[in-house]
């Protein structure tokens, strides 16, 4: 003997299985948000690494050629 369950019962069911399926659905999409967001905070990091170890370097540049003296620029000796 074979027992139908009621159609709420019926709807019930049906429901829940609606929602395993967006449960999934929003997992992958989630998922695939979460891997952008890190590739884009890794892109993001690398940029302001390689920047400011540039912008480090040409404040160097900078410091040593304001330190150095040019050619021809002595001090002036006592006895001039």
């Amino acid at each position: 003997m074979t027992t139908v369950a009621p159609a709420h019962v019926q709807l019930h069911h049906a429901h829940h299985l609606l929602l395993a399926g967006s449960d999934v659905t929003f997992g992958i999409i989630f998922g695939i948000f979460v891997v952008a967001l890190l590739a884009l905070i890794v892109i993001v990091l690398t940029w302001a690494i390689r920047r400011d170890r540039q912008g480090r370097a040409a404040w160097r540049q900078r410091q040593e050629s304001r330190a150095a003296p040019a050619e021809g620029d002595a001090p002036p000796t006592a006895g001039q």
